[in-house]
């Protein structure tokens, strides 16, 4: 893990009197999408598709961990080297992805 993330549980207080609820925004999100996918594939999404949805859900939590990485990097104003993918040799690509010690 690179020594500039935090640990794994991160302490909130109770929440407060809010602004918005969340669950509004939620659902219509939920239509927008089901929506959007009509469009694209003519049909709702259903059971038995011939998709399999324990794959399809774990490639798009791990595209939301990503997401949410970058998102946590970027409010706590963190910058990194630069480095430009198509200037990585595939060894340094796999290097990369190899966790670093803790500094």
């Amino acid at each position: 893990m690179a020594s500039n993330c935090r640990s794994a549980y991160h302490h909130n207080p109770p929440p407060g009197k809010g602004q918005q609820v969340v669950l509004f925004m939620v659902q219509e999100s939920l239509e927008e999408r089901a929506r959007a996918g009509y469009e694209k594939y003519g049909t709702l999404l259903t059971t038995h598709n011939g998709r399999d949805p324990l794959w399809d859900a774990y490639e798009e939590a791990l595209d939301l961990v990503m997401y949410l990485a970058q998102a946590i990097l970027e409010k706590d104003g963190k910058k990194e080297e630069k480095i430009e993918e198509e200037e990585l040799e595939e060894d340094e690509f796999i290097r990369l992805l190899i966790p670093r010690k803790r500094r």
